[in-house]
C-alpha cells in the first residue's frame, strides 16, 4: 500500500471516529435530559468534550483528505509536464 492510500485510509478512520464521538455525545445529551442529579453536570461536561473532540477529528480527517487531493493534483501536473517535454 503506497503512502497516498495510507493517508486516505487514515483520514477516513479519523472521520469515522469523529462521527462516533458525536453520536456518543448526542446519546449522552439525550439520556441526560431524562434524569437529573449530581452527576448530570459531569455527564454534560463529558458529552461536550466528546462533541468537541469528535468535531476536531472530523475536521482533521477532512484536512488530510484535502492535502492528499492536492498531492495527487500536483503529481498529475508534474507527469503531464514531463510528458509534454519529451
Amino acid at each position: 500500500m503506497n503512502e497516498i492510500a495510507r493517508k486516505r485510509v487514515r483520514s477516513v478512520i479519523y472521520m469515522l471516529a469523529g462521527v462516533y464521538l458525536i453520536y456518543l455525545a448526542y446519546e449522552i445529551f439525550k439520556e441526560n435530559t431524562k434524569s437529573a442529579g449530581e452527576g448530570a453536570v459531569l455527564y454534560l461536561i463529558g458529552a461536550g468534550a466528546f462533541l468537541v473532540i469528535g468535531l476536531g477529528l472530523m475536521g482533521f480527517g477532512l484536512f488530510i483528505m484535502y492535502q492528499v487531493h492536492k498531492e495527487i493534483e500536483q503529481a498529475t501536473r508534474e507527469l503531464e509536464e514531463a510528458s509534454k517535454e519529451n
